[in-house]
C-alpha cells in the first residue's frame, strides 16, 4: 500500500512507576504492513489493498472505478429430456448463455471459460457417425469452434470438456454464450451435458 492515513492512533503505555497512560496521536503511514484487528479503523486510503485487506476495513473511502468484473452461469444438467435438441439437426442449440454489461465509458477485454461433463444417453452407439460441432460466441461473434468432429471423440476420450475465449470489448450488453450443433445422421447418440459452468471476467484497460 503506498499511503494510509487515519485521524488519530491510540496507544496505552505503562509508566517506569505502573501507570497507565493512554494517548492519541496524529497519523500517517506509508508502505505499512497491519498485522491487528483494524476493523474499527476509518479513514481515507490511497494505494493498493489486497483482499483480505478489504474483508477487516470498514468506513473505507477507495478513490477511483472497479478494475474487474464477474459474471457466473450454472446449469445442472441440459439433455434431450429437457427440450434441448429441439428444433432439429444442422442448427446451433444453446448450452447455456450470460449477459455481461458493461458500463458506458469503459471498454477493456471478457475472459470466457466453460466447463462440463458430456456423455450418451445410449451407450449402443460410440458416435462415429454422429458428427457435431460446438463454439463459443461474444455477441454474436465467435471466438471459439472445434470444427467438424464425432461425438465419440469427446465422450470417450475427453469426459470433460473445457472451452476459453477473449474478446476485447466496449461499453454495452454482451451476450457471451456456448452453442452445440449436430448434423442430421442414423444414429442413436442422445448428447448429456452435466456440471455446466460459465464463467466470464471483464479486465478493464
Amino acid at each position: 500500500m503506498d499511503t494510509k492515513k487515519v485521524g488519530s492512533l491510540r496507544r496505552t503505555f505503562y509508566m517506569v512507576d505502573g501507570t497507565e497512560v493512554t494517548r492519541d496521536y496524529k497519523a500517517e503511514f506509508n508502505n505499512a504492513i497491519f498485522r491487528a484487528d483494524i476493523s474499527s479503523m476509518e479513514g481515507t486510503f490511497a494505494g493498493k489493498l489486497t483482499t483480505s485487506a478489504l474483508h477487516v476495513v470498514k468506513n473505507l473511502t477507495i478513490g477511483g472505478r472497479a478494475v474487474a468484473r464477474h459474471w457466473l452461469a450454472h446449469i445442472p444438467k441440459r439433455w434431450y429430456g429437457d427440450g434441448f435438441s429441439g428444433g432439429g439437426d444442422n442448427i446451433y442449440h444453446n448450452l447455456i448463455r450470460l449477459n455481461c454489461n458493461v458500463p458506458s465509458g469503459e471498454s477493456g477485454v471478457l475472459l470466457v471459460t466453460c466447463q462440463y461433463n458430456l456423455d450418451n444417453a445410449d451407450d449402443d452407439d460410440s458416435g462415429t457417425n454422429f458428427v457435431c460441432w460446438h463454439e463459443m460466441n461474444i455477441a454474436g461473434e465467435t471466438i471459439f469452434n472445434t470444427g467438424a468432429q464425432p461425438w465419440g471423440t469427446y465422450y470417450i476420450t475427453e469426459k470433460r470438456m473445457l472451452h476459453m475465449g477473449a474478446k476485447s470489448v466496449g461499453a454495452g450488453s454482451h451476450v457471451v454464450d456456448v452453442n452445440w450443433r449436430w448434423n442430421d445422421a442414423s444414429t442413436t447418440v442422445y448428447p448429456v451435458f452435466t456440471d455446466i459452468t460459465l464463467k466470464v471476467d471483464f479486465i478493464k484497460k
